[in-house]
């Protein structure tokens, strides 16, 4: 039977929530429960939650049937707000599908993937080569030392503009990988922001400290990689540069993990570090003689 006005007796009932909308929502329990209508577990139950700012949210359900509101159906209505919340995505997959185009996700994920490993073989190609360069002339010199070869200034000097010119490209393939790097981790990371605003609802706009976090933490995560992958390819040459570059690395891949602060914290470090061993302390060495 049905009550007055076209409701179930017990209708309309109310159900707080601890959380907010930005905007209204309607939860329709005869979608979501997907049985036929002459069961006696079909609800034809409907949830409406107004957008509010406070720290909770009265949402007013009703239904035409007797059981429409009753302790069972109340029940699912917590049930299912709290789904319709947190796991929405899931619940309404192919209209999110259409109306965000997830399956874009796979194509950022397919290039970014091609742009890291671009930049990775270039930073390969550009460091291995110099290292290869370095150790020649190493060779050179310590031959030269120890008495082996005779220096000529001539073949020497035409040597070292040889090198010279072997390394011009290196600044521009070594940063240029690594800006491909970093843009390669920003392409793979970025759609899924979206996909988290998506996922957990709950926790706001989650796009836009989600951004802030991508740009920022794959800036770090790329320079750090690049420390750790410049030291590897120079620790045959120079070892204790190499350790402190590795090093760094290492301290940023796991620092990066611990929010803004930690990375704040890392960035400040490294730069000190780098300037004190590569800048400062060869002028000073030099001035002591």
């Amino acid at each position: 039977a049905e009550g007055e006005g076209g409701l179930g007796p017990g209708c309309p009932f109310e159900i707080t929530v601890p959380w907010t909308y930005a905007k209204t929502v309607t939860v329709d329990m005869s979608e979501d429960v997907e049985v036929d209508q002459d069961d006696p577990m079909a609800l034809s139950t409907v949830c409406t939650c107004p957008a509010s700012e406070g720290m909770s949210t009265t949402c007013t359900c009703e239904g035409p049937k007797e059981d429409d509101c009753d302790a069972y159906a109340q029940m699912l209505a917590g049930t299912f707000l709290t789904s319709e919340k947190f796991m929405g995505i899931f619940m309404h997959m192919d209209t999110a599908s259409k109306e965000y185009h997830i399956e874009n996700i796979a194509f950022w994920t397919i290039l970014g993937q091609i742009l890291v490993w671009i930049g990775f073989i270039m930073i390969l190609y550009s460091e291995i080569k110099t290292v290869i360069i370095i150790r020649e002339k190493d060779e050179r010199d310590r031959l030269v030392m120890m008495n082996y070869l005779r220096r000529n200034e001539k073949e020497t000097e035409r040597l070292n503009k040889h090198d010279e010119d072997a390394m011009v490209p290196r600044p521009y393939l070594t940063v240029g990988g690594s800006v491909l790097l970093w843009l390669g981790l920003v392409c793979q990371l970025t759609p899924f922001c979206k996909v988290i605003s998506l996922l957990f609802p709950g926790l706001g706009d989650v796009n836009e400290w989600c951004m802030v976090l991508v740009l920022v933490g794959t800036l770090v995560l790329a320079l750090s990689f690049f420390l750790l992958l410049v030291g590897l390819i120079w620790s045959c040459t120079r070892r204790w540069a190499a350790l402190v570059l590795i090093a760094l690395g290492l301290l940023g891949d796991l620092m990066v993990f611990g929010g803004l602060a930690s990375i704040v914290v890392w960035v400040a470090l490294a730069i000190g570090v780098l300037l004190a061993y590569f800048k400062w302390a060869p002028q000073h060495y030099e001035e002591q003689g």
